[in-house]
């Protein structure tokens, strides 16, 4: 970790947002493909549906196009439709009628209904308070998947969002306990080192379902401590973190630890320890991420002080070491 900014409070959502569609094709004759391009248009986007024809020539053939019942375009060759998707909730039907010179015929008709689907996420995981950016997944921690659903029924009207059923799989697999009826939010834990693949299909609970789709890619990351200077009448100075050296020219010094991502939002809940060459030094009785370090004349030399923290939840933990050089005898800690 090599930025610490403190703006903004901790445990910020993380938003992910984009528009699905709904897409129903129908067709007649096994000898005619479509492309779309965008693959996952929006509402209001501009969309493209390219033909592409088997066993007669295509661009010999006699096209006419419909959009929504009425004809729009009709000529040798016309093998491309491009058109405006409507806004959310507003069906738009597009046909494709072809007549081969050969006397084959093929169709092709095109129903999208745009729906919207937003997800939120957030990890339960320790951040100090007032840290630029989001709590991020590690190993054990709890992860939470707000669903956002917009999607219009054929009558103009917006479906109530527990009226809907999710459908949630997680790296590929269905999760059948999470899903149903209502069911918009969805909880577990991470593990370890590994990217999780969260997606849900949300549909109205009629037979001609309106449906939308969403894909989440969310990375685990492996807890960190920094250590940082503290200011009696300030607190932990975060706008820079130590780095592999600290030289010690004072009398004494105090150093705050702080950890980065463990599972678990209450810090008071996490063990701390630090140690001086290997050996445990003591930290202040209440605040055990704050240790006092003192110096003495007449020698030199360096020490090697590590800070580390653990949540015993799943007993999963991080530390940093720094060489601490000094002037002066052997560096002691200050009860």
């Amino acid at each position: 970790m090599k930025k610490i900014f403190f703006i903004c409070l901790a445990g910020i959502v993380l938003f992910s947002c984009n528009q699905v569609l709904a897409v129903k094709e129908i067709s007649s004759g096994s000898n005619l493909t479509a492309k779309i391009e965008p693959s996952n248009p929006q509402a209001g986007e501009v969309v493209t549906i390219s033909l592409q024809g088997y066993g007669f020539n295509i661009d010999t053939s006699f096209i006419t196009w419909f959009v929504n019942g009425k004809s729009a375009s009709a000529r040798t060759g016309l093998k491309t439709k491009t058109f405006l998707l409507g806004r959310v909730g507003e069906k738009t039907e597009i046909s494709a009628y072809v007549r081969a010179s050969n006397g084959q015929s093929a169709s092709k008709t095109f129903i999208f209904e745009p729906a919207s689907l937003n997800l939120t996420w957030q990890a339960y995981s320790y951040v100090p308070p007032f840290y630029q950016g989001a709590a991020l997944p590690s190993a054990g921690s709890q992860i939470k998947i707000w669903a956002i659903p917009y999607v219009i029924d054929r009558n103009g009207q917006k479906v109530d969002n527990k009226a809907l059923l999710y459908q949630w799989s997680k790296n590929d697999i269905p999760e059948s306990d999470a899903s149903g009826l209502g069911r918009d939010i969805f909880s577990f834990l991470a593990g370890s080192g590994q990217q999780l693949k969260i997606s849900l299909t949300v549909t109205t609970a009629d037979t001609n379902n309106i449906s939308a789709q969403k894909t989440l890619l969310i990375n685990t990351v492996a807890p960190e401590t920094l250590i940082y200077e503290y200011q009696p009448l300030v607190g932990p100075a975060y706008q820079k973190a130590l780095g592999q050296e600290l030289d010690l020219y004072r009398d004494n010094v105090s150093l705050w630890g702080e950890t980065y991502y463990l599972p678990g939002t209450n810090p008071a809940n996490f063990n701390y320890s630090w140690t001086i060459n290997n050996l445990p030094a003591g930290s202040e009785p209440q605040e055990p991420r704050l240790i006092n370090l003192l110096r003495q004349s007449n020698a030199s030399g360096y020490n090697v002080l590590n800070f580390s923290a653990l949540s015993p939840l799943i007993e999963i933990g991080a530390n940093k070491s720094i060489t601490v050089k000094y002037g002066g005898n052997i560096l002691n800690q200050q009860p």
